[in-house]
């Protein structure tokens, strides 16, 4: 259920964009840098294991009241004023 919002690129490296102007000789065409600093990719690595630990939270959720509404049975009584439809 659901759709997870995002997914590790690889268990020991991260990346990031960079959208500031142009380095000399230094900035891929894509834009996309190795991370210099381990902390930072400490930081992202658990950044995005709280993501995942996040969404999947969602997707158990939605799964359990989908099945909860599922299991649920409505019921419609028709019937006039005096019927006795609120005795039930």
């Amino acid at each position: 259920m659901g759709t997870t919002v995002s997914k590790p690129r690889s268990s020991s490296a991260a990346v990031y964009r960079h959208y500031s102007g142009e380095r000399k000789g230094s900035t891929p065409s894509d834009g996309i840098h190795n991370v210099p600093n381990a902390t930072t990719v400490t930081v992202a690595i658990r950044d995005v294991k709280t993501q995942m630990e996040i969404s999947t939270r969602i997707d158990e959720t939605l799964l359990k009241e989908k099945t909860e509404s599922m299991t649920r049975v409505k019921i419609l009584l028709l019937g006039g004023a005096d019927a006795g439809k609120s005795t039930i």
